[in-house]
């Protein structure tokens, strides 16, 4: 999907565009092993990111007093140990790497028995292609025209490289700032979907009053 509109006229491809379609695509995995009990991370969202600071969130396990956090690469193993769903990247913590690959397990304990268990693994963009995205994502935001515009560029931007993370962070922070439109709002549930959280999509669409049917293309694989 091309850039379209004002957008078109005031952003037109650069030299970065080359480095966005450069660069091995690598493994896409999102989905935890085990029974349906298990844990499952909610952000980020999607089997690439660009931070490479990220924050962790996860769906709590019922009856869970405890939660251990690995998250393992190569010639890098981490782990901390929290009481809520959420895990602020540590400042001391060394930083992940561009362009590589690492698992990240979620452990739930009931007092010291281990009760579910959760593992997602996640994948750096290149250090250019990140680079190339972020600054022509800043170029974006400021453009001379109207947010609801900007997020759907963003998102063609972002899906260049499977950033799903990206996309939803900003369509949410429209939501939040009550700036988003029907059209986004679809656009947020579609991407929600496709990260396998079908019940933050539905929640979307039900509090718009939107059809909580969304009509996907058939995947054959991440878009």
């Amino acid at each position: 999907m091309g850039r379209t509109g004002r957008v078109a006229e005031l952003c037109a491809a650069d030299a970065n565009s080359a480095a966005l379609r450069g660069g091995n695509e690598g493994n896409l995995s999102v989905n935890t092993r085990g029974n349906e009990d298990e844990l499952k991370l909610l952000a980020p969202f999607g089997p690439t990111i660009i931070q490479q600071r990220p924050d962790l969130t996860w769906k709590p396990t019922e009856k869970a007093t405890h939660y251990v956090i690995s998250i393992k690469g190569y010639h890098l193993k981490l782990k901390q140990t929290v009481s809520e769903t959420r895990l602020q990247y540590p400042s001391n913590w060394q930083a992940l790497k561009y362009g590589s690959a690492y698992e990240i397990e979620i452990l739930a304990y009931q007092g010291k028995q281990p009760i579910s268990l959760g593992r997602t693994t996640i994948n750096l963009v290149l250090e250019k292609e990140a680079v190339a995205i972020q600054e022509q994502a800043a170029a974006m935001r400021k453009l001379p025209v109207s947010l609801s515009e900007v997020a759907v560029e963003l998102d063609t931007l972002y899906m260049t490289r499977n950033l799903f993370h990206e996309s939803i962070q900003f369509l949410e922070l429209l939501r939040k700032k009550r700036q988003s439109n029907p059209k986004l709002n679809q656009l947020l549930a579609k991407r929600y979907f496709q990260v396998g959280h079908p019940e933050l999509a539905e929640a979307i669409l039900e509090e718009a009053q939107l059809p909580t049917r969304i009509k996907l293309p058939q995947k054959k694989g991440w878009e």
